[in-house]
């Protein structure tokens, strides 16, 4: 609420999910679908299992849930955290017939070139990922090339991807795949859960997967996740209405959201450089400095806002100062 109170409520930014699909009727968010907004279906929605669908919907209710915490909003309800972004998506995850990894795949090329014109900037500002892989196990996950390839190609277009740490906590090394993968400190963004309802320090829910990571590195490309976000009965969007979810699904959405924010803020950033920012800004929790249960703490908004550099104007919070902490 720090950005929205100087104005920035993700205006004019994309956001999407691979997940279950989003369903497209909601009035929390139909109004913001790209296919509802001049860009044609399939531009704005991917659904590659047959058969094939050309208005957005929901295998379930995870993916309306999820999209919901990104951006998810109707007069006197806002339950997304950056409730005037566009959104697109993917209908893939635990839907009857999806294949994996190519689908996911198909989904991260729709994200970061839906008109297959590279001259065009029509790609998501992020894709948020609330999902794992059952394609991928044990130490052989650790040389994805599939996954490498893709992940350094999408944030090499400037799309941002951050990924949910899994709900197999609380033992070491449960951080699922393909979140395990350490191309650098940032690219597999896997974000944690934090109980947000409760005062400061929120705790870190005993599901929340964690690291180190099983594919090994140095320093801070063993140690997982990177940050954590609110996924504790976290209120959001549901074909019926709405609902309460807790996991890392919905701390994934947190940090997606943010991201779209930032990107706001400074759009000439890339992806990959606001998540760097969220990264060294978050607020320290558990064992002092980056660990393997909180990474590096809970994501502050306003601290990545202060430290997005000299080119962009910095709009002081009304009647607020140093609001630095949670």
């Amino acid at each position: 609420d720090s950005l929205w109170a100087r104005g920035f409520t993700g205006t004019g930014r994309v956001v999407m999910n691979i997940d279950g699909g989003v369903h497209v009727s909601h009035v929390a968010l139909g109004s913001k679908w790209l296919g509802n907004n001049g860009r044609p279906w399939y531009h704005a929605w991917l659904d590659p299992i047959a058969p094939v669908t050309t208005q957005p919907f929901d295998c379930g209710s995870h993916g309306t849930h999820t999209m919901g915490i990104m951006c998810g909003m109707e007069p006197g309800d806002t339950v997304g955290v950056a409730p005037d972004a566009f959104w697109m998506a993917a209908g893939v995850t635990d839907c009857p017939g999806a294949s994996y990894p190519s689908m996911n795949i198909y989904a991260y090329q729709l994200g970061i070139d839906p008109d297959s014109n590279s001259n065009t900037m029509d790609g998501a500002d992020v894709i948020s990922c609330s999902w794992q892989d059952p394609s991928q196990s044990g130490s052989t996950q650790c040389n994805s090339t599939i996954y490498i390839n893709t992940l350094t190609a999408v944030e090499a277009a400037g799309t941002a991807v951050c990924f949910s740490a899994g709900n197999s906590g609380p033992g070491a090394s449960t951080i699922t795949p393909p979140k395990n993968l350490s191309i650098d400190s940032v690219s597999t963004f896997a974000v944690g859960n934090i109980n947000g309802n409760v005062p400061f320090p929120f705790p870190i829910s005993n599901s929340s997967s964690r690291g180190p990571s099983i594919c090994g590195g140095v320093g801070t490309l063993l140690i997982k996740p990177e940050v954590c976000a609110p996924g504790t009965s976290v209120r959001s969007t549901i074909p019926s209405g709405y609902g309460n979810s807790s996991g890392t699904s919905m701390a994934s959405p947190h940090v997606g959201g943010s991201i779209a924010l930032l990107r706001q803020v400074a759009p000439n950033m890339t992806g990959k450089e606001i998540k760097a920012i969220l990264f060294s800004t978050a607020t320290d929790l558990g064992d002092p400095g980056e660990d393997n249960t909180y990474g590096k703490g809970v994501i502050n908004l306003n601290a990545a806002y202060l430290q997005l550099g000299p080119n962009i104007q910095h709009t002081p919070l009304p009647n607020t100062e140093n609001l630095n902490g949670p």
